[in-house]
This record gives structure tokens, C-alpha cells and sequence, in this order.
């Protein structure tokens, strides 16, 4: 039987391009494949990492933005 942890880092050698395209870095990416190797059946594997984020306050008023970069390895339903 295959583990989970083979199948998830064949996905993530798959889809490499489309994950460093949104943003994805390799730190996250070792990050998931360390949770899998810990867990090799685990359900599902998380990274997430703030790329950029702005903050502005005046006046009692206050503007921001974030950008979020999520990661999630999972067995489909």
C-alpha cells in the first residue's frame, strides 16, 4: 500500500512551476515534506507564509492589505 507521503511528493514535484508561479517558496514546500516525512500517512500537510503586507493609519482611520501564501497537501474527499 502507498503512503500518503509518496503521493503528496509526487504531486509536489508535478505541479512545481504552477506552485512557484503563486508564489510557493522552497521553504514552505520543505516544510510539508518534512511534516510527511515525520507522518507518512498524515491526511494533510499545511505551510502558509505572509508574502506581503501594508498597514497605514490616520486620523482614527486605518487602511491594510496582506498577502498570504497557503499550501495544503491533502487526500481528496
Amino acid at each position: 500500500m502507498e503512503m500518503n507521503k509518496e503521493t503528496y511528493e509526487k504531486l509536489l514535484r508535478r505541479f512545481s512551476q504552477e506552485l512557484f508561479d503563486v508564489g510557493v517558496t522552497d521553504n514552505m514546500v520543505e516544510l510539508v515534506k518534512d511534516k510527511v516525512t515525520r507522518t507518512p500517512n498524515v491526511a494533510y500537510a499545511i505551510s502558509e507564509e505572509t508574502a506581503a503586507s501594508f498597514a497605514y493609519k490616520h486620523d482614527g482611520f486605518e487602511i491594510s492589505a496582506k498577502q498570504v501564501i497557503h499550501l495544503t497537501v491533502r487526500k481528496a474527499k
